[in-house]
């Protein structure tokens, strides 16, 4: 038996009323809520939806419900650096390693025309409007999206710009040689860097896709 739309509001209220404020991990909770309750009046065709709904609740309990919280959010925290590694590993294998040649090629090109000063200036460009796409993504459009996925799977792109900062300022050395090498050793970092950048941008897309999905599912809105 399905849920109705007054019904999944219950639920959600109630789920609310737990502490559980974050839309995201109230969704996942819904879900799972949800089943088991329609489960419940399947196997106990008399029961009504408060029956079943007390029925479930008090197996879960306030403290259950708590620790179904942090069990989702570890969860969607593994999922989301399990999509992030994939899509990582994906430029490097026969369907996209010539794109990520070509990019470096590209890249090295790059620094024999401008050198590897204003080369970094450009990759600190690209690391800015990223970060701003995360204070986009994180604060403007999906503000209630709480998910430890939602939040941590940019910390590779962070890491990521750290990298290339401690490269500029620490390894790389004024009066350093400028040779074949050099060069391509700068350009394959600067492309791995730009991949991060674009896997963690997938990632996004990927974990909100995931969350929109629940909430048009349950007609919920932001």
């Amino acid at each position: 038996m399905k849920l109705t739309t007054g019904q999944l509001a219950e639920i959600k209220h109630y789920i609310e009323d737990m502490g559980i404020k974050y839309l995201d991990v109230q969704m996942e909770i819904l879900d799972h809520t949800a089943c088991k309750i329609e489960e419940t009046m399947a196997k106990y065709p008399d029961w009504s939806f408060k029956d079943a709904f007390y029925q479930t609740t008090h197996e879960f309990g306030h403290l259950q419900y708590k620790e179904f919280e942090k069990s989702f959010a570890k969860t969607a925290q593994k999922k989301s650096v399990k999509v992030f590694k994939s899509i990582l590993i994906e430029w490097f294998l026969p369907s996209k390693i010539v794109y990520t040649f070509l990019l470096t090629v590209l890249f090295a090109f790059v620094i024999l025309q401008v050198g590897v000063v204003y080369a970094t200036k450009l990759l600190l460009a690209i690391y800015v409007v990223s970060a701003l796409l995360d204070l986009y993504y994180l604060i403007l459009k999906y503000p209630k999206y709480r998910k430890l996925s939602t939040i941590r799977y940019s910390v590779a792109t962070v890491n990521a710009g750290y990298l290339m900062l401690a490269w500029k300022y620490f390894i790389y050395d004024e009066n350093m040689v400028i040779n074949f090498y050099t060069i391509i050793a700068y350009a394959t970092f600067s492309v791995f860097f730009i991949i991060a950048i674009i896997a963690s941008y997938q990632t996004k897309k990927i974990t909100i896709a995931r969350c929109e999905r629940l909430r048009q599912l349950y007609k919920i809105s932001l």
